[in-house]
């Protein structure tokens, strides 16, 4: 993982008795898995229809990748007036992602035996440009990048978090303390999903037995999250060696972006997916590109 980030603070003092604090941020990170030597099939040689051994690219590492880009800025300002501690804010965020999953690119290669496998590498080597193999294929599977104009499948997700709080520190007695305030945020997500027309088309029962559609490239509406608490400090004998504490309220968190990065790429058309089961259309190619469709 590779994290990159910067951060600055501005503290100010407004006369005797107000204060402000500004601080912007900056975040990159890559947690992306780079391959290690020219790209190859993976192949899966059984023995008396158990897998004998597997050579080749494991199907998970091509195109693994994880990229974030963070920018924040928060400025919350305090005013102390008696015996009251007035703190006003608001945080803004903007977020991005790019996630990389591409299990099945290098293409998947099953033979039933050893002697297949020979048989069909030694019949490339006699005749590269062939288009069936001597041999029945136990199975055969590739999948490739579907969304025109992309270079891989990349699901990108794009995210405005904003934010707003007040809070008061009211010290009711001099060893009694009570904290109360208000946060609410809310979470705007970019327009960056892929429709699928087919499945936008079909009609469901939802629970109540309506029949809904739905559509597959809407992200999650602009819900405002609210999160009220209160709490308290009381120094029992007012020596601050026995002190009670407690509080409640309801605390919310961002939402599971990788969840919904997720949804971005299984809406059915970033990428498509083929497999054939007993054939001799698919002879062995240790090009990865050979069986995938122009378009």
């Amino acid at each position: 993982e590779n994290i990159k980030s910067g951060v600055a603070e501005w503290n100010s003092i407004f006369g005797s008795n107000m204060s402000n604090s500004l601080i912007v941020g900056y975040t990159t990170q890559d947690e992306s898995r780079e391959s290690l030597g020219d790209f190859f099939p993976m192949v899966d040689i059984l023995q008396q229809g158990q897998v004998y051994t597997t050579f080749g690219f494991e199907p998970f590492t091509p195109n693994n990748e994880l990229r974030y880009k963070t920018f924040q800025i928060q400025d919350s300002f305090t005013w102390n007036r008696g015996n009251h501690a007035f703190t006003f804010g608001a945080t803004a965020q903007r977020y991005e992602s790019e996630n990389v999953f591409f299990p099945g690119s290098q293409s998947v290669y099953v033979y039933s035996s050893l002697a297949d496998f020979y048989t069909d590498a030694n019949d490339y080597l006699a005749n590269p440009n062939r288009t069936t193999s001597p041999i029945t294929l136990r199975r055969f599977q590739v999948r490739w990048n579907n969304i025109p104009g992309n270079e891989k499948p990349v699901q990108p997700l794009e995210v405005q978090y904003l934010g707003a709080y007040a809070q008061d520190v009211w010290q009711a007695k001099s060893n009694f303390s009570v904290t109360y305030g208000l946060r609410f945020d809310v979470p705007i997500f970019g327009d960056t999903g892929y429709a699928n027309a087919v499945a936008d088309a079909m009609t469901f029962m939802d629970e109540n037995g309506d029949m809904v559609q739905y559509s597959t490239a809407k992200l999650p509406d602009a819900n405002l999250l609210w999160s009220p608490r209160v709490g308290f400090n009381w120094d029992v004998f007012g020596d601050r060696n026995t002190q009670v504490r407690g509080g409640t309220g309801i605390f919310t968190g961002k939402p599971a972006y990788v969840w919904i990065s997720n949804q971005i790429g299984n809406t059915g058309v970033l990428t498509g997916f083929a497999q054939l089961d007993n054939t001799t259309a698919r002879p062995f190619n240790p090009n990865t590109e050979a069986y995938k469709p122009a378009s």
